[in-house]
């Protein structure tokens, strides 16, 4: 169902908290939700209806509205513990990833769903996946390729962490975050965490640019789902979604190593969800997931 989904409303109260939180009185934020967190994916269903009625614009501001967001979270100079427990999928998962830290209940599900929704992540998870592979490969001789590879997979294949170690695994949560097993302590545990944080001397990520991955470095890794679509793994479809996210990891159209930002990355992102939405197999997918709750393999 598209109950407890991340909303334009979500977004734009994340925004406000922040101007809040900037008050000299708070030490920190933490983000929770109902039964079954807020992330139960990202309100699709909105922004198909937008789609068909070729308000293509209301989506993009619905999009670098989540993407303000979260990079408000992941940046913000005081730290915000995201808090989730039951579903953290799609837009849910995104809002895992751009934190300060997290605590999560044991029982957590978390990944990308996107796909079979015939789409691809759009509030910072594309990005978040590039940065992952820079922190990887920096100062070593690794090709980025393979490491894409996975990060790639993890969003095409759907991977669901379905606990809070596997989620660490996908590379969602960092090995540091925190795992409360007995839900009645998440929030508490997540205050907590805030408080240990400043107790110890936290300080916030500072935005940096990075070198693009280019299109050459990313070549073989197109011919990988290529053949993904040989064996029938990915339709002709999901290929054609592929390719889109191929190109954003490689940071378009941009010679290997050329610096590029997280704010290019995810106007790339934009861009190519809104040519999606602009697909009639996108806006089948989106209602089969709405009203069946299953892909549709088209």
């Amino acid at each position: 169902s598209m109950a407890n989904c991340v909303t334009a409303d979500l977004t734009a109260t994340i925004i406000a908290a922040h101007d809040i939180l900037a008050k000299p009185e708070w030490d920190g934020m933490v983000i929770s939700g109902g039964k079954d967190f807020m992330g139960n994916v990202t309100d699709y269903f909105t922004m198909m209806n937008l789609a068909n009625e070729k308000k293509f614009d209301a989506i993009e501001e619905i999009l670098r509205q989540g993407q303000k967001a979260f990079d408000l979270n992941k940046y913000s100079l005081k730290p915000v513990v995201v808090a989730p427990k039951g579903k953290a999928l799609g837009g849910g998962c995104e809002l895992i990833t751009m934190s300060s830290a997290v605590q999560a209940s044991g029982e957590t599900y978390a990944g990308h769903v996107e796909l079979g929704f015939g789409l691809m992540p759009g509030f910072g998870a594309m990005k978040e996946a590039v940065l992952r592979v820079v922190n990887k490969i920096a100062g070593t001789k690794a090709h980025p390729a393979e490491f894409l590879q996975v990060e790639f997979e993890n969003i095409a294949m759907a991977k669901v962490g379905t606990s809070a170690k596997e989620i660490q695994r996908l590379g969602y949560m960092r090995p540091t975050d925190g795992i409360s097993l007995n839900e009645d302590f998440l929030l508490g545990d997540a205050k907590q965490r805030v408080l240990n944080m400043l107790d110890n001397g936290w300080s916030a990520p500072v935005k940096r640019p990075f070198g693009a991955f280019g299109l050459t470095q990313v070549a073989l890794f197109k011919v990988g789902t290529f053949q993904m679509k040989q064996a029938g793994v990915l339709s002709e479809y999901d290929w054609h979604i592929a390719c889109k996210m191929v190109d954003v990891f490689a940071g378009g159209s941009m010679q290997a190593g050329t610096m590029i930002t997280e704010d290019y990355l995810n106007d790339l992102t934009v861009e190519a969800i809104l040519s999606l939405f602009g697909e009639q197999k996108t806006l089948d997918r989106i209602m089969s997931m709405v009203t069946k709750g299953k892909p549709l393999r088209n």
